[in-house]
């Protein structure tokens, strides 16, 4: 170990941290064209129809700029802790990496910069605020820093320095809180190249760094534990295992001497088949317990085609914290596995997972992939729904998440092929097992935030961090033009309350004998009514969306191999400010009509009612939906007809129907393929598989007696039964009576 003491003299230390300049000094820099004023959580515009108060377009919180960068690739994969918000001392941590070039992609300023947060201070960053903030770490080329903080509060900063022909991690400690000055010390230098360190303190100030080593060839993650507060480190590193990704990350508990290192591991073997893991430590990393397979504990139900169990393939990695009883708490994205182990497949329907050692994995938010999106690709390592991280309010001990989403409406109009991202958040009030409705926290839809992370603590207000890209996609990874962007705190309070959906007011239900009055040809007002149920005015994001499920057998026709997508036909936020305690108030969303090619699909309904501290949230949301079978098209037919020639895809209407104790459903194959057919609910659910796997063409029928995949009888009502083949897909409606 090699330690690199940084002596400066107190007035230098002074005119660093505290004086009217600072070194280095950030140069001007050309600004791009496409400009967005600041945003400062008030931007508001006159009440839309049928709405009362206000409704709000932009940032609905305020944001502080403590710094900026061109070097937009802040960290690969799972989100990294780059914010630390300490109970103890009132002080919020960032730390980020810097440059202030464009055009020359070799960055040969790029720095690791420090920021601190102190609300006592009349000027309350330590480092100054504005594009030209912040401290240098260090002097050297460095970048991909990892924080956590030490028994004293000092900031302890992990990152990788360049040294002529290969990289070295190394970790400075602040000399005091919020002082942002740093004594820097080396870890290893076997491997000789290592990077994106990621540092976890215990609170006696253990310490363990997980690495990547970045030889040729190599997919490696290593670890070295320091015992004398980052001083000296364990030498060579100690092999971990081989990884997918660079999904290596850490944390540590401030109660005890408990550690964790995670990471994602490829297993060819499983059909979801990259895993998250981790390894414990209760003894400050002296000794480590068996590797544990966070994946393997997401249950599958009986029963179900498409549900949230088939989004378990974790390319990426993941975060997570101790919590107030020092229990094991992580978030992690993850999609259906497709082809090989570590295929990267960015339009998958993605899911948030909630995990803990005893209550196993929860969801917390799924995102669908949507066939009709404002643009055609995204970024690199990343999913359309990423990067979560998790936090505690150790005072009611509720759990919140806030993750990166690319809204498929959205995209850069500098940059068209790119989504914008936008920061999400949700509440558990149960330890993790149910979460509220996914709240928008930037609102910017011509802006995007990327790169977040969350602080682990929460003090009635969510302490978040992220990167506001002036174009989106990447600069340095050659995918868009160099800008200056800043990095925002972004402070989001949490405000208790209780706002619910009441209704769905006469949504159209084609072809389903149902008359409505809010549309006139095929064409569909949406309007919701919400009620404030608390007992103070609420603000809340109302939501409305209209979709259709579509299952795609890209992979295979067995149930399991289908994939799951939506068509999105209309989509509608809209913010609504200070709504009286008790008062309902009914909600416009835009127009959307319904064409021909629905026929044969499910329209559904969702109306959501967004407030990150609502306290019921049983009666957050409202689905509708049927089936469109009337619009411009007649009644499914009883019989197939006979047609010379090539023979047509056909799915006729079952007989009888109403079904009381059995029915034939027929259908028409153009050609050999596999086939499945299978009865749905209104809500798109699996019922029961009817036929799966390879048919000649020609004509085959299947009956149902009205009972689920587990031989249970179900309730009456309306079902969907649908075809899917390889040239396509049919669907009809049956009714089934009691």
């Amino acid at each position: 170990m090699k330690k690199r003491s940084l002596v400066l003299l107190l007035v230098f230390v002074a005119a660093v941290c505290f004086g009217s300049t600072r070194f280095p000094m950030k140069g001007e820099i050309a600004r791009p064209e496409r400009i967005l004023p600041p945003m400062v959580g008030d931007e508001m515009v006159p009440a839309q129809p049928g709405v009362s108060g206000a409704v709000q377009l932009f940032q609905p919180y305020a944001v502080d700029t403590f710094g900026s960068t061109t070097y937009d690739w802040q960290y690969n994969a799972c989100a990294i802790t780059r914010i630390v918000y300490d109970p103890g001392t009132n002080l919020t941590h960032v730390v980020w990496t810097w440059s202030n070039i464009c055009g020359n992609d070799a960055f040969p300023d790029r720095q690791v910069y420090y920021n601190c947060y102190d609300p006592a201070q009349v000027d309350p960053w330590i480092c100054f605020e504005g594009m030209d903030a912040g401290c240098p770490v260090q002097t050297e080329r460095a970048g991909y820093a990892t924080m956590d903080i030490n028994s004293s509060g000092s900031a302890v900063v992990a990152l990788h320095r360049a040294v002529t022909g290969y990289a070295r991690a190394s970790v400075g400690v602040d000399l005091l809180p919020g002082f942002g000055v740093f004594s820097m010390y080396d870890v290893c230098t076997t491997p000789v190249y290592v990077i994106w360190p990621r540092v976890a303190v215990d609170k006696d100030d253990n310490m363990v760094v997980v690495v990547r080593n970045a030889e040729e060839g190599a997919d490696d993650a290593y670890y070295s534990v320091s015992d004398d507060g980052g001083q000296t480190w364990t030498c060579p590193y100690t092999f971990l295992d081989s990884i997918s990704s660079v999904s290596q990350n850490a944390f540590g508990s401030k109660q005890s001497n408990s550690l964790v290192m995670m990471w994602t591991k490829e297993l060819a073997a499983d059909r979801y088949n990259d895993h998250l893991y981790y390894q414990l430590s209760t003894d400050g990393g002296q000794s480590w317990g068996r590797p544990r397979d966070v994946t393997a504990c997401i249950e599958v139900p009986p029963g179900h085609a498409y549900e949230w169990w088939q989004m378990r393939s974790c390319l990426w990695g993941g975060a997570g914290m101790f919590d107030a009883d020092d229990q094991i708490h992580m978030v992690f994205s993850a999609t259906m596995a497709v082809g090989e182990p570590g295929y990267y497949y960015p339009y998958m329907s993605t899911a948030i997972w909630h995990y803990n050692p005893d209550a196993g994995c929860h969801p917390i938010t799924l995102y669908p992939s949507y066939w009709t999106r404002a643009w055609s690709t995204t970024f690199g390592n990343t999913q359309i729904a990423d990067k979560p991280s998790i936090a505690q309010d150790p005072a009611t001990e509720y759990f919140y998440c806030v993750w990166l989403e690319y809204p498929y409406d959205q995209n850069d109009p500098g940059n068209t092929a790119y989504p914008v991202g936008e920061l999400y958040a949700a509440r558990s009030m149960d330890g993790g097992a149910t979460w509220g409705p996914k709240v928008n926290l930037t609102m910017t839809p011509q802006g995007c935030e990327v790169f977040p992370h969350f602080a682990s603590a929460v003090n009635d207000t969510l302490h978040v961090m992220y990167e506001y890209d002036l174009q989106s996609a990447s600069y340095v990874q050659a995918t868009s033009d160099c800008t200056d962007n800043p990095y925002h705190y972004l402070k989001v309070p949490v405000i208790e309350g209780d706002v619910e959906v009441v209704s769905i007011d006469d949504p159209p239900h084609w072809g389903m004998g149902v008359d409505t009055t809010t549309f006139s040809d095929n064409t569909y007002t949406p309007k919701v009514t919400y009620r404030n149920a608390g007992a103070e005015p609420a603000s809340f994001q109302a939501k409305f969306e209209v979709s259709t499920p579509v299952y795609i057998a890209d992979i295979g026709m067995n149930a399991e191999d289908t994939l799951f997508s939506w068509a999105s036909l209309q989509y509608g936020i809209v913010e609504v400010a200070d709504l009286a305690a008790g008062a309902t108030i009914q909600v416009s969303f835009p127009a959307w009509t319904c064409s021909t090619w629905m026929s044969g699909y499910w329209a559904h309904y969702r109306a959501s009612a967004c407030l990150l501290g609502d306290e019921n949230i049983s009666n957050n949301s409202r689905v509708d939906s049927c089936i469109v079978d009337s619009v411009d098209q007649y009644e499914g037919v009883h019989e197939i007809p006979v047609v010379s020639g090539s023979l047509p895809l056909f799915l006729s209407q079952n007989y009888p129907n109403p079904v009381i104790s059995k029915t034939t459903i027929q259908y028409q194959l153009p050609q050999n393929g596999k086939v499945s057919l299978a009865i749905y609910d209104c809500n798109g659910r699996l019922i029961k598989t009817l036929a799966s796997g390879y048919q000649s063409k020609g004509i085959h029928e299947a009956t149902w007696d009205g009972r689920d995949q587990l031989g249970e009888h179900v309730s009456g009502g309306v079902y969907f039964y649908r075809l899917l083949t390889v040239q396509g897909n049919r669907s009809q409606k049956l009714v089934l009576i009691d």
